[in-house]
């Protein structure tokens, strides 16, 4: 198992009912973004098992669209997903590069 050493910007907790993070995700967005307008983002759905891939996918996809609304161009952003058997549920955590 491959744990990221880095602190997310953001971390969103998709399991249980439809998180609302949109206004957070726009807030941190913004905030990367004055620091480094050519930021790059890594969008990662953690996954408690292998077989939920196509949720985490759409997990990922969901935030990804939610950054472009804040004005993130697509070419910034890098999706990923990894299973990861300790969590309790799914995850979506995005980090600067």
């Amino acid at each position: 198992m491959h744990v990221d050493p880095r602190t997310p910007l953001v971390t969103i907790d998709f399991s249980s009912a439809p998180p609302h993070y949109e206004e957070l995700l726009r807030y941190a967005v913004r905030a990367a973004e004055m620091r480094d307008r050519d930021v790059q983002y890594d969008v990662v759905a953690l996954l408690p098992k292998p077989d939920e891939a196509d949720q985490g996918k759409r997990d990922a996809a969901a935030v990804m669209h939610s950054m472009m609304l804040a004005g993130v161009p697509p070419g910034r952003i890098h999706l990923g997903l990894r299973a990861e058997p300790t969590l309790p549920g799914r995850l979506v955590r995005i980090y600067v590069r």
